[in-house]
């Protein structure tokens, strides 16, 4: 069991890139076990303007203090031609020990097993070729290794950005396919880069599993309102961080999202303002609605990555029947994958997991997918972020119940608090579409959602 779980956790780090494994998809299970939360404090969120207007304050990069800077086993293969100048080797161990990501999956291990010692992060051999380097890296929670593997990371403008990783232990396993083909790594230079680990001692295994990289439905692309948008080596607005720009109706293609900030490897590798892009799928109704049941089909860690796309498109891009079509796929994937729901809605921030879950009870929740939601809160010893959200929008203090009565007869609101609705009291003969929303138990809603839908529903302003 516990080799299981080592290997479990070694496979978890692997981002949440848009690929189809031949010749079968990949279980997302794994991926579940490290992802969500924030690494940033709240005084870090804020938009990244762009191009040459002034900027919002600096907000440094934070690692965490549990989990100090490893200083152990630093070492470069040399034994290959040009494998990078002490400053390049320098810089990419920097660049591995302080990446958000990574340090948060280690956290979010270490905060499941609290009291156990945590291993810091380390780094071992160093390929480095072209602007592309492979970097061993390892860290633990107790006897289990959280990080086991090496990491691919880019040079864009003079500085080394982490891209995903990209081999796993044991045996350090390396597929070519998924570097060239998905991470955009010529052929020649993923080979090499393979050639200088095996010189320095490394025993690589190669993966010869063919990958493609398959297109989205749903695009997501660069909106600002004073282009170009900066492309950032960090999530952070700070000083000689911006190593490229990217002008209007760029498309880009999301990796990961964190507090805000959405990591894309194309065009180029890097981290964008999450609210300077929209996602789009579609100019009409009928392409939209083709193009989410698409995106809803789309299984293994491209499902992961298909939760995330629906949630930004709710969040920024879904308005009126759009909205609406988008809200019945939520139901869906509520039903269906809810743990991959619940896995990108906990990676945003606060504002985003409000706004979405807001229209999706307003909208009216299946009964199925709000059991889901009141399932996991009973069985979970520590709420995640989108289940505190959700116990929170339903469980205001003030609450509208609204009856759902026989034809013919009034619908009655009644409100257990002072300052409710007491005015709104009867609604007389309704027809049926005044109870669209509603599921025949008469749900508890949101005194914030009734606001948006009960005057509509009663006809009244």
């Amino acid at each position: 069991m516990l080799m299981k779980m080592q290997a479990l956790l070694s496979q978890s780090c692997r981002s949440i890139l848009s690929l189809r494994k031949i010749p079968s998809a990949l279980s997302i299970a794994p991926t579940l076990l490290l992802l969500g939360g924030n690494v940033f404090s709240p005084t870090a969120q804020f938009l990244d303007k762009g191009g040459s207007k002034a900027e919002a304050p600096t907000a440094s990069l934070q690692v965490l203090s549990a989990l100090p800077a490893a200083t152990a086993r630093t070492w470069v293969a040399q034994t290959l031609p040009n494998p990078g100048s002490s400053g390049d080797r320098t810089a990419i161990r920097q660049a591995v020990l302080t990446d958000p990501l990574i340090n948060e999956y280690l956290r979010q291990a270490a905060a499941r097993s609290p009291g156990v010692p945590v291993h810091p992060l380390e780094t071992g051999a160093i390929a480095i070729a072209e602007n592309y380097a492979l970097v061993e890296v390892s860290a633990g929670v107790g006897d289990l290794p959280v990080i086991d593997g090496c990491y691919l990371l880019k040079k864009h403008s003079g500085q080394w950005v982490v891209v995903a990783q990209a081999g796993w232990e044991p045996g350090l396993s390396i597929n070519p396919s998924w570097l060239s083909t998905v991470l955009d790594v010529p052929k020649d230079v993923v080979s090499r880069l393979i050639d200088t680990l095996r010189s320095a001692g490394k025993e690589v295994e190669i993966d010869d599993t063919l990958y493609t990289d398959v297109p989205l439905p749903c695009i997501t692309q660069i909106e600002d309102p004073n282009p170009p948008t900066n492309v950032r080596s960090t999530p952070a607005v700070a000083a000689g961080n911006v190593i490229g720009q990217l002008p209007n109706g760029t498309e880009v293609r999301v990796m990961e999202v964190l507090n805000g900030w959405l990591k894309i490897r194309q065009p180029l590798v890097g981290w964008v303002s999450m609210g300077l892009t929209r996602v789009s799928c579609g100019n009409s109704l009928a392409e939209v609605e083709k193009n989410l049941e698409a995106l809803h089909s789309l299984e293994g860690e491209l499902a992961i990555e298909a939760a995330d796309t629906l949630v930004r498109y709710l969040y920024r891009g879904a308005e009126g029947s759009f909205a609406a079509a988008a809200l019945d796929h939520f139901n869906k994937l509520a039903i269906n994958r809810f743990y991959a729901l619940k896995m990108v809605l906990d990676r945003h921030t606060e504002e985003v997991r409000r706004h979405v879950l807001q229209q999706a009870i307003a909208a009216g929740i299946h009964p199925q997918a709000r059991t889901h939601f009141e399932q996991e809160i009973a069985q979970s010893k520590t709420l995640s972020p989108t289940l505190k959200t959700w116990k929170t929008l339903n469980q205001s203090q003030t609450r509208l119940r609204l009856y759902k009565l026989e034809p013919g007869l009034p619908i009655a609101s009644y409100c257990p608090s002072a300052g409710g609705y007491s005015g709104i009291q009867f609604c007389m003969g309704m027809s049926s579409s005044c109870h669209d929303g509603l599921d025949a138990q008469s749900q508890p809603l949101d005194d914030s959602d009734a606001r948006g839908f009960y005057p509509a529903m009663c006809g009244q302003s």
